[in-house]
């Protein structure tokens, strides 16, 4: 099976953003594609240009998380919330790592100093941080992530492990799924996680990926290389394409192809270089589009730029 790689340079869009819509040009095979992109940045109301997660609500609102705030856009105008010490219900943090919706339509902040529960509505939030007097706290505030399954049941990712929140009684309950040999500080931060279409749940953490059953608890953890302490399996994105792959980035090691009949990876680096290590082959995001043509293309998003990989056809 042949995978085809391309690589896109990355424009530097935190430092050279415009604020105006401009025509930009691409050509796919024999085809000319005319885009046109509108940039919102701090000249027209965005917190900050470093823009780490966009999320659209049910009611068609785009809501943008930054270094500098939680944004909303209406398609006209931003609206700025912050975290400020003066205000009870302001946002936990302004550094935000992802946002997510429940049922009930409350936005779901992962921050770098806790979570936030935010309404949209009366734009006030209700902040959760860990506790050491509390055992059914947030285990950990820095670098938090949250998702939301299926099912609704939301689960919080931070640099101490898993945990998923229990509504009724407002308590963060931890789910182990590393060993004991991986089972310490660092080793167990977790960052994406992801339902598959089977239903599966995939969790990313430093020391790999990890397989949760949430029936059972029980969990699976698979890596590139032997399953060790030094953060070698550092997963970095997971996402499942139209064929149901699940493809992972792992830190060093590319973009990975995981076989779930033999439970190992299929690695895909683009840069062989003598570079300093740990600064190359680093997927951040993993998207997939269709050509007009029925062709899957996967994109990925690394510190080297935006890969192109052009898929076989699954028959």
């Amino acid at each position: 099976m042949k995978y085809t790689f391309q690589n896109i340079p990355w424009l530097v869009c935190s430092i050279i953003l415009l604020a105006i819509t401009f025509p930009c040009k691409a050509r796919n095979g024999n085809q000319q594609l005319n885009l046109y992109f509108n940039h919102l940045n701090v000249s027209n109301g965005l917190s900050s240009n470093e823009v780490n997660c966009i999320y659209r609500d049910k009611r068609g609102f785009l809501w943008i998380g930054t270094a500098r705030g939680l944004n909303e856009y209406d398609g006209r105008s931003v609206k700025v919330y912050t975290h400020n010490r003066q205000i009870l219900h302001s946002i936990v943090d302004n550094f935000i790592n992802s946002i997510v919706e429940d049922d009930s339509g409350n936005l779901w902040l992962g921050t770098r100093s806790g979570i936030s529960r935010f309404n949209p509505y009366n734009h006030q939030a209700t902040n959760f941080k860990h506790d050491s007097r509390n055992l059914y706290s947030l285990d950990d505030d820095y670098n938090d992530h949250v998702y939301i399954d299926k099912q609704g049941k939301i689960w919080i990712g931070t640099e101490s492990g898993l945990s998923y929140f229990e509504p009724k009684t407002q308590h963060f309950v931890g789910v182990p799924i590393l060993s004991d040999t991986l089972n310490k500080k660092g080793l167990t931060a977790v960052g994406p996680m992801l339902e598959d279409g089977q239903g599966r749940f995939w969790v990313g953490t430093y020391s790999g990926l990890v397989l949760l059953n949430r029936k059972t608890l029980e969990f699976q953890v698979f890596g590139v290389k032997p399953l060790a302490a030094n953060g070698a399996n550092a997963t970095t994105s997971i996402f499942q394409d139209h064929a149901g792959r699940i493809w992972v980035g792992i830190w060093g090691e590319g973009i990975c192809l995981f076989h779930p009949d033999t439970k190992t990876f299929s690695s895909f680096k683009w840069d062989f270089s003598k570079s300093i290590p740990g600064t190359i082959n680093i997927p951040l995001a993993i998207a997939e589009t269709q050509t007009k043509t029925g062709r899957n293309v996967l994109w990925v998003g690394s510190t080297q730029g935006l890969l192109k990989i052009d898929l076989p056809r699954v028959d």
